[in-house]
């Protein structure tokens, strides 16, 4: 709280803010919390079409402009430069499309999926 006072902004404030980006997500039809992954299904049989896509890679862009813009003003709110951000959104399943929006330079973004991947595998310590 004492970071949020330090940039004259109101506890209410980040909260509505907050509440602003829920709802963002709610209308976008995304979940806050996603359910357990399903066990992994069997290969695509080459013989059939593709499955069926959830959301097009043009609609995800669309719901990761305003998410992300939410989240970036929020970001910006509680660190200033101090604090990076990424937002991926993408379908489940194969044959889906994937979307991400950073404030950070593409170089950044990358090392720090593959730190954060690391630390998912074990390779490094959290």
């Amino acid at each position: 709280m004492a970071a949020l006072e330090a940039r004259g902004i109101s506890w209410d404030d980040a909260i509505r803010k907050s509440e602003a980006l829920k709802e963002a997500v709610v209308a976008v039809g995304v979940r806050a919390m996603p359910e357990p992954p399903a066990p992994a299904p069997a290969p695509p049989d080459p013989k059939q079409d593709a499955p069926a896509v959830a959301f097009d890679r043009m609609q995800l862009e669309e719901h990761v402009r305003v998410i992300g813009g939410l989240l970036r003003d929020a970001v910006r709110d509680l660190g200033g430069d101090k604090l990076g951000f990424c937002l991926l959104l993408f379908d489940f399943g194969p044959g889906g499309s994937v979307a991400y929006m950073s404030n950070a330079q593409r170089a950044d973004m990358i090392r720090a999926l593959d730190e954060f991947s690391a630390k998912l595998h074990g390779r490094l310590k959290w």
